[in-house]
């Protein structure tokens, strides 16, 4: 029984892609493998077995180092985590941990991506 359920959830997962894919034909997509999934690089594997999770539209802005979820209300942590990542002149950062409403400005105007996320889950 428990193997059919999988199977179930995966259809349904791979069904709401789908929908999504239809819907917004032009965003690209995006997996977010959970980190629960990748082992230990020393181990000599080249793949992982992961589970197709649920699919969403989200917007992403692909820093220096790292990808971060655009949210329209961000605490102050990801705020300054997702500036500090960003390619900001000289001064910008100085000015937007001086100034919340400068800080915001120039979060909202990061480059921005509409995607379809697609989360890879532990299977």
């Amino acid at each position: 029984m428990e193997k059919k359920t999988r199977i179930k959830d995966q259809y349904e997962a791979l069904e709401q892609l789908a929908m999504l894919h239809v819907a917004y034909p032009d965003c690209p997509i995006i997996p977010m493998v959970d980190g629960d999934v990748v082992e230990d690089p020393g181990c000599g594997r080249t793949h992982w077995m992961g589970r197709l999770g649920e699919s969403h539209i989200r917007k992403l802005y692909s820093g220096n180092t790292n990808v971060h979820e655009y949210d329209p209300d961000p605490d102050e942590t990801e705020l300054y985590l997702a500036l500090d990542d960003a390619p900001l002149a000289s001064g910008e950062l100085e000015k937007a941990e001086e100034d919340e409403d400068y800080a915001l400005e120039l979060y909202n105007v990061l480059p921005w991506q509409e995607c379809i996320v697609v989360y890879i889950d532990t299977p």
